[in-house]
């Protein structure tokens, strides 16, 4: 098994042995622990990369009740207080990312350093 492991596997496996080790419980522990609470799936909920972005909530056309509730990074953007022009700055290229890279796939998929550097290359400079 361990040989079979790639170096970051080797390397979070010794330091949460080592944080078990120090708060006095052990690795299985932990592991059991947190399959039993079910904290993986209530606070890691698997989403879309257009989920994560979200929506402001702002709906420039006549009928206001079809505009999605505030979401997402731009919703989280209106409970900080930031101003709306500053989020239409930010929404306008994240919704372009989203679109070049998938936005109906999983965040994990969808971002990878590749596919970043790949849209900011592409869109130097527009």
């Amino acid at each position: 098994m361990w040989a079979g492991l790639t170096l970051n596997d080797r390397f979070d496996l010794k330091a949460a042995f080592e944080i078990a080790q120090q708060d006095g419980f052990t690795l299985l522990a932990a592991a059991q622990n947190q399959a039993v609470s079910g904290r993986g799936k209530t606070h890691l909920k698997k989403m879309t990369l257009a989920e994560a972005i979200g929506s402001d909530g702002v709906w420039r056309f006549k009928d206001k009740s079809k505009a999605p509730p505030p979401s997402g990074y731009l919703g989280s953007m209106i409970l900080r207080g930031i101003r709306q022009k500053s989020i239409s700055v930010v929404k306008s290229p994240l919704n372009q990312f989203a679109e070049y890279a998938g936005g109906s796939s999983q965040c994990k998929a969808a971002l990878t350093a590749e596919k970043i550097s790949a849209f900011l290359l592409a869109n130097a400079g527009k």
